[in-house]
């Protein structure tokens, strides 16, 4: 949270009956107020959304899991904090050693910045779709280090190397 000029702190609220027992998270985006729980009625989504997304990026180290899930966290924020989230979500899933981190969202900001280590999946399946598509079928697009293209399935399964796009020249590969 400091990164972003934010204050967080996580507890653990204790009872009697262990059963009870919680996680607390407090915030504070504004200089003027003061350390806040995480609630629906303080924070906005986009606010929530935010320190959820940094809290499970703390956690990282200290779990170890196959993969990680995060499903439509970005669809609160406003352009600025997605596009820092999103940020931290390739730094601190692009470290070594740690599992495949998977991001499901009906939409990205366009102009994000990924590494080599990135790939993107889009999936595109809906009635609109240009002519040029099979109707029938669902679009794919791959993008491997922020380049790449759109290609249908029947592209994707006719491609040799199994991405749809041509890869680019590296000037560092023989």
């Amino acid at each position: 949270m400091r990164r972003i000029g934010c204050v967080g702190e996580v507890g653990i609220t204790k009872e009697e009956d262990y059963s009870n027992w919680g996680i607390q998270i407090k915030v504070k985006f504004r200089d003027a107020n003061p350390l806040a729980i995480l609630d629906a009625h303080v924070q906005s989504g986009g606010e929530r959304s935010v320190a959820t997304m940094l809290y499970l990026i703390s956690m990282q180290d200290l779990t170890e899991c196959p993969f990680r899930l995060v499903d439509e966290i970005n669809q609160g924020m406003d352009p600025r904090n997605e596009r820092m989230i999103f940020q931290e979500v390739v730094k601190a899933s692009c470290r070594p050693g740690l599992p495949q981190y998977f991001l499901i969202t009906p939409k990205l900001l366009s102009e994000l910045t990924y590494t080599k280590d990135v790939t993107i999946l889009c999936v595109i399946n809906a009635p609109w779709l240009s002519p040029q598509w099979n109707p029938m079928a669902s679009s794919l697009a791959v993008i491997e280090g922020g380049r790449g293209a759109v290609a249908s399935q029947s592209q994707q399964s006719q491609s040799q190397q199994g991405r749809g796009y041509e890869e680019e020249d590296d000037e560092e590969s023989d």
